[in-house]
């Protein structure tokens, strides 16, 4: 046998006479046929070999050696500090467990070490503790991490040095105070106010928080004894600031005695302040990053689109950083904590949909979107029994309807989008009318099984569902009309029908629910396809219909510049809105072309004004149309 470099063993036999590993022939690298292979200690793989002359190592003391000498350095530490024995009475204890653990198994061929307190999934290490977590891409750097952790836990201090803090002016606690709005913290009634209107208005529809956990935490927090104090600071305020938003401008008064605008603005302002004391691209804690996830998500439905969508790229790196796109399988993660974890990965995911939407691309769904599993169907109170409890497995899956329907229902129906039209240019119109049927089947019986419509939330499930299963099908009827599948008058008639009926039912159901408080739901989705498909129509296919339902168009298209463009909320500065703006007064200018031709046909041809002597390039600039790369003309007329 001969050694190499890294101490592993090389067996003495040809290379050619050997196959590769296991893993080497499935990921299809090359194999160096060591003992373990370079590639496996690479990505702490265990090196199998079959049907080869290398004889299986039974035995390695890798792992119980890591685990004696973290062992045996933690107790070095604790005789210099005896003051620090409690602190590490647990790791002590874990530690010798796993070894007695290591002793008692079986032996198997295994060559990688995964440190304690942490997880692997062949690349890295989900290294979670005291309410912190962080995902580490190898061994060593798990290695490093752990030391590091050990010293904080003897220092007795996770706080950074002030030094550290003022290498970046974006983190550091601003030294601006006069440039701070002045700001009174609402009274405990006030509060109490503010977050009950978010449980009813908000967060219905992003489930990132547990109602009851939330609220016991506030006590604790308004006590001063809140175990994360400056975190859960970030995100009272970011609940506040939601809830403002949510609010109309006489609530906002009644509640808080003062302007809709002015609370907002301020609110925000105290949210901003309160992520950058706690250093939130530092912070790994859980409640860090969800006030980061409502910031980020009152950025968006205030319209500060182009701040929100980089803050949704930033909140993106934090979280992955935490390992929360993978699954937290770790004994030190309880089941509800995990599935806190996925309820905000499954949010952030979500918020960087909206970004693509918004700014009206399209939409990409990354591999490792499928590596942390869906938040569990469960209710609150089925979270909340089991919190008291803790003797009884934790919460199963429900069937039918739970309090996260909604955001699963969202997540299914943008995967749907994304997969039919990634898929649509080599289907027919049959088989893409096949799968919508498909689509709108799991919509009714998954979905929507033993819904009580009778219930606001059912009713809105359906609503929301079924005008979201029509913008699909009016999605996939233009991609056919681009690829000239279909360029008869009564395909593109049902896609202006389409388009109609769905921002018809947009606008009902933005006054059904608006009692309810949850009209901002419409607000910040803007309905780029059918809005886009009608301004068409009435630039090139009025004479297609008659008065009556260009009336009604016209109606439906100020309601969507309305819903979109008012005191309370714009989508003004994303690209798409500009296009549609301009689209909008093509349409008006061939509106007044088509008045101006008709008051002239019923003079008696005085005045008459023929085609050829209009200038159509000034009123529809097609070639403008074209250079924008948004909606093509020809996805829609002829």
């Amino acid at each position: 046998m001969q050694s190499n470099f890294n101490g592993r063993t090389q067996p003495a036999l040809s290379r050619l006479a050997i196959k590769p590993c296991v893993n080497c022939r499935q990921r299809k690298v090359k194999c160096d046929r060591g003992q373990p292979c370079t590639e496996c200690v690479r990505f702490s793989k265990n090196c199998v070999y079959e049907d080869s002359h290398i004889p299986a190592r039974t035995t390695t003391p890798h792992d119980q050696t890591a685990l004696k000498d973290r062992l045996d350095r933690l107790e070095r530490l604790l005789a210099q500090n005896p003051e620090k024995q409690a602190a590490f009475d647990n790791e002590v204890r874990s530690l010798r467990s796993g070894i007695q653990a290591s002793n008692e198994a079986p032996k198997e061929p295994h060559f990688s070490s995964q440190a304690p307190g942490t997880e692997g999934d062949g690349h890295g290490s989900l290294v979670y503790d005291r309410g912190m977590s962080q995902y580490i891409m190898n061994e060593h750097w798990t290695r490093m991490f752990q030391e590091d952790d050990e010293l904080n836990l003897l220092l007795g201090s996770n706080e950074l040095s002030p030094e550290l803090a003022e290498q970046s002016l974006l983190l550091a606690p601003t030294s601006h105070t006069e440039t701070q709005p002045s700001f009174t913290a609402p009274s405990l009634a006030q509060g109490t106010v503010l977050c009950n209107i978010f449980f009813q208005r908000v967060e219905p529809f992003i489930r990132v928080l547990h109602e009851s956990s939330f609220k016991r935490e506030r006590q604790q927090y308004l006590l001063g004894k809140s175990s994360s104090q400056s975190e859960f600071e970030a995100l009272l305020y970011s609940v506040y600031a939601l809830s403002v938003l949510s609010c109309p401008s006489e609530l906002v008064n009644q509640v808080l005695g003062e302007d809709r605008s002015a609370a907002l603005a301020r609110y925000q302002a105290v949210t901003e302040a309160a992520l950058r004391r706690i250093q939130f691209l530092r912070n790994r804690s859980l409640t860090s990053l969800q006030a980061l996830l409502y910031y980020v998500t009152l950025l968006l439905e205030n319209g500060s689109f182009e701040v929100a969508i980089s803050m949704v790229g930033v909140a993106e790196q934090v979280a992955r950083r935490m390992g929360l796109h993978k699954v937290a399988f770790n004994s030190k993660v309880m089941p509800f904590v995990a599935d806190m974890r996925r309820r905000a990965m499954h949010h952030l995911t979500f918020l960087r949909y909206r970004s693509f939407e918004i700014e009206g691309q399209e939409l990409e769904i990354r591999s490792e979107d499928d590596d942390c599993l869906l938040p569990k169907s469960v209710n609150e109170a089925d979270w909340e029994k089991w919190l008291h409890t803790r003797l009884s497995p934790p919460p199963q899956n429900r069937e039918g309807n739970s309090d996260i329907t909604f955001i699963k229902l969202r997540s299914y129906l943008t995967r749907q989008l994304y997969n039919i039209l990634s898929k649509c240019g080599e289907m027919s119109i049959d088989q893409t009318e096949q799968k919508m049927q498909d689509i709108q089947f799991e919509f009714q019986t998954k979905y929507l099984q033993n819904a009580d419509y009778s219930q606001p939330m059912p009713r809105f499930l359906q609503l929301y569902g079924q005008i979201f299963v029509d913008k699909i099908a009016l999605a996939v009827d233009i991609t056919h009309t681009k690829y000239g599948r279909s360029t008869t008058n009564e395909f593109k008639n049902n896609i202006f029908f389409r388009s109609v009926d769905i921002l018809s039912r947009v606008t009902a159901a933005e006054t059904e629910f608006a009692n309810y408080g949850w009209s901002w739901i419409f607000r910040g989705s803007p309905e780029w396809y059918p809005i886009a498909a009608l301004l068409c129509h009435l630039v090139h296919r009025t004479d297609q219909f008659t008065p009556e339902a260009v009336a009604q168009v016209w109606q439906q298209a100020e309601a969507f510049f309305a819903r979109h463009d008012n005191a309370d909320f714009s989508i003004r500065d994303c690209s798409p809105w500009r296009l549609v703006q301009r689209w909008r007064q093509q349409a008006l200018d061939m509106q007044l072309l088509n008045s101006m031709s008709n008051a002239a046909a019923a003079g008696g041809g005085a005045g008459r004004m023929e085609q050829e002597d209009f200038d159509w390039s000034a009123a529809v600039n097609l070639d403008l149309m074209e250079s924008e790369g948004f909606f093509e003309p020809s996805s829609f007329v002829a």
